[in-house]
């Protein structure tokens, strides 16, 4: 998702709440105004509305391919259309990655080039031989750190980063946040 202070200028954003069987997700969409000479991103979204978790983040990257051969180009500028899809899981109270899903093709004036990629979280631990790096379960380091999710819920937020201050003001500009219902 774009997060910067003038996001409005290179994309459009729109939302829509969606009723599961539990609550509502929200579904944010950004959509790239111009594409031009250089990759841009879009995609939608997917947010849990009761604890603000990312469920799914499905995004687009089209990136311009230029063909070159002996240092002359040969081909014009074209898209290469590129979809990943991050789906994540609620695990031990901390959101992971379970799945990233890459498709890519590029077209050239000869060629067609396509792969598929599907990546699992198998939720193995990845240890360096030499030992110069720790475990790499996250879950573990949160757990020794005593981590309570009630205290989260029940507190506020004490200190944003400038990125999450930036981030909360584009929202609140456009009124985003608030409390919806679906029944009326």
């Amino acid at each position: 998702m774009p997060l910067m202070s003038d996001f409005s200028k290179y994309y459009t954003l729109s939302y829509d709440v969606l009723s599961s069987e539990q609550n509502y997700i929200y579904k944010i969409i950004f959509t790239p105004k111009k594409i031009g000479k250089r990759f841009i991103i879009g995609g939608t979204l997917y947010v849990d509305s009761s604890t603000l978790d990312i469920i799914r983040i499905e995004s687009m990257i089209m990136m311009p391919v230029v063909m070159w051969h002996n240092g002359k180009m040969i081909g014009h500028h074209r898209l290469a259309d590129m979809k990943i899809a991050l789906n994540y899981k609620l695990m031990e109270h901390v959101s992971v990655v379970e799945t990233v899903n890459v498709h890519c093709e590029i077209k050239t004036e000869t060629d067609f080039y396509k792969f598929n990629s599907i990546l699992y979280n198998m939720g193995d631990k990845i240890e360096n031989k030499k030992s110069k790096s720790p475990k790499s379960n996250m879950l573990k380091v949160v757990e020794k750190m005593n981590y309570d999710p009630a205290f989260w819920k029940d507190k506020a937020i004490i200190k944003r980063t400038p990125l999450e201050k930036s981030a909360i003001e584009m929202f609140e500009k456009k009124n985003l946040f608030g409390t919806y219902s679906l029944d009326k």
